[in-house]
């Protein structure tokens, strides 16, 4: 899905983020970014400098460090809204 990912479109959410997902920090680490066309790679520090280089159609190239970065989150998102829910 993170490849297919169109950030110029808005998509309804189911039901909105946990408290406080809005807020976290911008990671510290850079992103690595691809040319789909030309095969060029940029590593870029902060989202706005991502922003920008996918609504110009650039990929985001994965690596471990995102993976396990985005491991964690969905873990902290299953434990602050669902959790509560279980019997």
């Amino acid at each position: 899905m993170i490849y297919d990912w169109n950030p110029n479109v808005d998509v309804p959410l189911v039901e909105p983020p946990p408290e406080g997902m809005t807020s976290i920090r911008d990671k510290v680490r850079s992103y690595c970014l691809e040319n789909p066309d030309t095969g060029e790679r940029h590593e870029i520090t902060g989202s706005e400098g991502l922003n920008a280089y996918l609504k110009r159609g650039w990929k985001w190239v994965l690596r471990s460090d995102d993976k396990l970065e985005m491991l964690h989150m969905q873990a902290w998102y299953f434990q602050e809204r669902h959790f509560p829910r279980l019997s």
